[in-house]
């Protein structure tokens, strides 16, 4: 199967892949900052002000409509961090960190709802 070998500054995070015919595969850098004073006051210490981070996800196919949610453990970043991540061909992966069966709800647009130029 495909799967992504991640590293950061050359420790290995994971093997993250999807054992399925269908499914998809990510893995995210994002870094944000907010205005914690816009938010509010109950909610901020839930909050961080600034994050930098990697999230590895995915989705895998149980058949019919059910699908199952994949978490591996991601990693809090910073700057001069060296993220290298290799596609390979593998047998196994690391087992996800959580997992999560869901049932998307799908929306076939109705005819009334497209808009003929």
């Amino acid at each position: 199967m495909i799967a992504f070998e991640i590293f950061v500054n050359e420790e290995k995070v994971c093997t993250a892949g999807v054992d399925s015919d269908y499914g998809m595969l990510t893995s995210i850098l994002s870094w944000a900052k907010r205005d914690l004073s816009r938010l509010p006051a109950e909610i901020r210490s839930e909050v961080a002000g600034e994050e930098l981070k990697m999230v590895i996800s995915g989705q895998k196919s149980l058949g019919d409509n059910d699908f199952e949610n994949l978490q591996w453990k991601g990693r809090d970043l910073k700057p001069g961090d060296e993220i290298r991540i290799a596609v390979v061909d593998v047998d196994a992966v690391d087992a996800p960190e959580s997992t999560q069966k869901i049932r998307p709800k799908y929306v076939k647009k109705k005819r009334s709802d497209i808009i003929l130029h």
